[in-house]
C-alpha cells in the first residue's frame, strides 16, 4: 500500500472553516441582528462536521495506537467552540484587551474611586468594540478573527486569564528559541509517557502478569492482577495528560511555524496575526480561571 494512503484525509478539518466563520461574525462590525442567528445557523454543520471527523480514517486508526483518541479530543473541542460561539449573546468579552492590560488596572479615579479592570468593565470594552467596528477593514477583520480561532486559552482577550496570573507557569517566552525548545522538551516528553500508556494498554494481559511474575516472583497470581490492574489505570491518567499535553505543544508550533511562514509572504502577510509566546502557556496550571465564555 502506498503510504500516502496512509495519511489523513484533510476532511477531518472541515469543521475549522464554520467555526471560522462564526469567529468572524463574533466581529464588531456585524450587528446583533446579523450576527447571532447566523452564528446559530452555524453551528449543526460544525457539529456534524466535528463529529465525523474520526470516522473518516479508519485505515489510519487501525494503523497507528490511539490516533482515534487524538481525533476524538480534536472533535469534541470543535464541538465545544462552535456551541459557544454559535450561542453566546454577549460578545463583549471577545474584545481583545492586550497582554499588558493588567498593569494598569485599578488605577485610582478622579472622583476617588477605584476602576474596574478593562477585562471587568463592559463601558471600556463597548468603546473599544464601537471603534472597532467603525474603523476596521476586511483584512484587519480577518486577521482579529483568525487571531481568536488560534487562541486556545484566550490569553489577552477579557474572558481569558490575565497575564499576571500565568506568569509563573508560562513556557519561557524571550528568546523565541527558547519556548521552542521547552515546547520540544514537552513533545518528547509527552511522547515517550503516550508510547508507554499505548503499550500497556494494547499489550495482552496475560503477557504482562507473567512478565510482572518474572520479576516479582514471590507474588502470587492474584496480587499480580491487582498490580496490573493499578499500573494499566495510572498509566492511562498520565497518559491522557500527556497525550493532550502533547497535541496542545504540536498545535502551538504549528501555529507558530505557519504564521512565521506567512507573514513574510506578500499576498498573506496582512492576514496573519503576529504570534506571541505569552498566549501558550501551559496546559493545566490555574485551571480555575475561565478560558471560554462558555
Amino acid at each position: 500500500m502506498d503510504p500516502l494512503d496512509q495519511l489523513p484525509d484533510l476532511r477531518i478539518f472541515a469543521f475549522v472553516v464554520p467555526v471560522f466563520l462564526q469567529c468572524v461574525l463574533l466581529h464588531p462590525v456585524f450587528p446583533d441582528s446579523i450576527s447571532r442567528p447566523l452564528r446559530a445557523l452555524l453551528v449543526l454543520p460544525s457539529v456534524l462536521l466535528a463529529y465525523k471527523a474520526p470516522l473518516l480514517f479508519d485505515g489510519f486508526n487501525e494503523k497507528v495506537v490511539l490516533a482515534n483518541f487524538f481525533l476524538g479530543i480534536a472533535s469534541a473541542y470543535g464541538i465545544w467552540k462552535t456551541f459557544e460561539y454559535g450561542f453566546v449573546a454577549d460578545r463583549t468579552p471577545y474584545t481583545w484587551i492586550g497582554l499588558d492590560s493588567d498593569q494598569v488596572q485599578d488605577s485610582a479615579a478622579g472622583d476617588g474611586k477605584r476602576k474596574l479592570p478593562l477585562r471587568k468593565d463592559k463601558a471600556r470594552l463597548q468603546v473599544i468594540r464601537r471603534k472597532k467596528a467603525q474603523e476596521d477593514d476586511v483584512p484587519t477583520i480577518m486577521r482579529d478573527s483568525l487571531h481568536l480561532a488560534l487562541s486556545m486559552r484566550g490569553t489577552g482577550y477579557a474572558f481569558g486569564p490575565a497575564v499576571s496570573i500565568l506568569q509563573y507557569t508560562a513556557f519561557p517566552t524571550s528568546p523565541l528559541s527558547a519556548f521552542v525548545r521547552a515546547h520540544l522538551i514537552e513533545l518528547l516528553r509527552s511522547h515517550i509517557v503516550v508510547l508507554s500508556w499505548a503499550a500497556m494498554t494494547t499489550a495482552d494481559p496475560k503477557f504482562v502478569q507473567s512478565t510482572l511474575s518474572s520479576f516479582l516472583p514471590f507474588l502470587s497470581p492474584k496480587i499480580t492482577n491487582a498490580l496490573y490492574v493499578i499500573l494499566s489505570t495510572v498509566t492511562m491518567g498520565f497518559g491522557v495528560n500527556h497525550g493532550l499535553n502533547l497535541m496542545y505543544s504540536v498545535f502551538t508550533l504549528t501555529v507558530l511555524l505557519l504564521t512565521s511562514v506567512a507573514s513574510i509572504l506578500p499576498f498573506t502577510s496582512s492576514l496573519i496575526p503576529p504570534f506571541d509566546p505569552r498566549q501558550y502557556h501551559r496546559l493545566f496550571y490555574n485551571t480555575w480561571h475561565l478560558e471560554s465564555v462558555g
